[in-house]
């Protein structure tokens, strides 16, 4: 997310759409950055596909996305058992009170554009959220607000942990494991099978490093058919069961 630009009042430059929506107000507080960096954004805010969370220099939580605001909601349980807050509470409340022990580091580094983007994964119940925290800053360059935007990466986590895991289990594997594409190009070859194959490689075409990204054409005498017969399992079987009656 890059920085959003807004006037010297603190108003985006964008024109105000049809469909304004509302930010969320601190109670009790004089509407400054409210009404100037988010007044005149929260329709197009609202219409991303990703949750977005806005605050004050204050840490304040100014304003979510419609994403968000949806997410939040789902998550009340989680917020009641954690932090003691409901989604419904949220606009205002500082953020402070989601930091725990690291609250003074979080906020020296929050407090100076410098040190903005920030990239960083937390854990929310179930979920990992990966969030990117960027500075909001008026026409002239003046720090007036952080924008938050987040995604739920937990189930991304899962597979790649899960594809790891399959990863390592085929490289130390005692059995020789290829595996090619559906063009029939090598794109795998297990240490094992790299072994076995340096073994046998003066009956081999190429050397055994060679091997990876060479066709299976390579180990048959008939190579058109050998191909043709991979893509159709059914019909190789049934042509092996012929060669073997007759």
């Amino acid at each position: 997310m890059q920085k959003v630009r807004t006037d010297n009042q603190g108003r985006s430059a964008t024109r105000r759409g049809a469909n304004q929506v509302q930010p969320l107000r601190v109670p009790n507080k004089k509407n400054t950055v409210e009404d100037t960096v988010v007044g005149r954004l929260g329709s197009a805010l609202d219409a991303l596909g990703t949750k977005v969370f806005l605050a004050d220099r204050d840490l304040n939580v100014i304003f979510m996305n419609k994403k968000a605001r949806q997410v939040m909601e789902s998550l009340n349980g989680v917020l009641q058992s954690k932090f003691g807050i409901t989604a419904a509470q949220l606009g205002g409340t500082n953020i402070d009170h989601f930091h725990g022990s690291r609250v003074a580091d979080i906020r020296r580094r929050l407090s100076d554009d410098k040190n903005l983007p920030i990239r960083s994964e937390i854990r929310l119940g179930d979920l990992i959220l990966d969030l990117n925290v960027n500075a909001v800053s008026d026409e002239v360059g003046n720090f007036t607000a952080i924008a938050v935007n987040w995604e739920e990466i937990a189930e991304k986590k899962r597979l790649e942990f899960e594809a790891s895991r399959a990863q390592s289990m085929l490289e130390n594997a005692p059995i020789n494991v290829i595996m090619a594409d559906r063009d029939f190009v090598i794109r795998y070859l297990n240490p094992a099978s790299l072994k076995t194959l340096k073994s046998i490689e003066h009956l081999l075409p190429v050397r055994a490093d060679q091997i990876l990204g060479q066709s299976i054409d390579i180990f048959h005498k008939k190579s058109r058919s050998s191909a043709q017969d991979a893509g159709r399992p059914e019909q190789s079987a049934a042509h092996r069961q012929h060669q073997a009656r007759c």
